[in-house]
């Protein structure tokens, strides 16, 4: 089964969120599931400390660094979020697992397809 877990957490830092992310998805991969995670985090991520993943990660940042980051996020989500779109629609996943997140444009669209 192909699942796409959506977050908005930058699952690669350290942190409560991003441990139950990373041993989720190691369970379903262990489970012979094909798992991407998106993260909408809106960050680099190369400006923090690297956690382990041993699932695809692919991540967005349309890069707003003059922004706070509260709004930057949301900027983030807004812009990235067609570009999320369009890498499901090549995933064609079979579940699309949105972790708890605040509402923006492009999910209404996401969940319709």
């Amino acid at each position: 089964m192909k699942i796409a877990y959506i977050t908005e957490a930058n699952i690669t830092y350290e942190s409560g969120i991003t441990l139950k992310t990373r041993d989720q998805v190691t369970e379903w991969v262990k489970m012979g599931h094909d798992v991407i995670v998106y993260s909408l985090a809106g960050r680099n991520y190369s400006q923090h400390k690297t956690a382990t993943t041993e699932f695809a990660l692919k991540s967005y940042d349309c890069n707003f660094p003059w922004l706070g980051s509260k709004a930057r996020n949301f900027l983030n989500k807004f812009v990235c979020g067609y570009q999320l779109m369009g890498d499901l629609r090549h995933f064609e996943p079979d579940i699309v697992y949105y972790r708890q997140g605040m509402w923006f444009p492009v999910l209404d669209s996401i969940f319709r397809s």
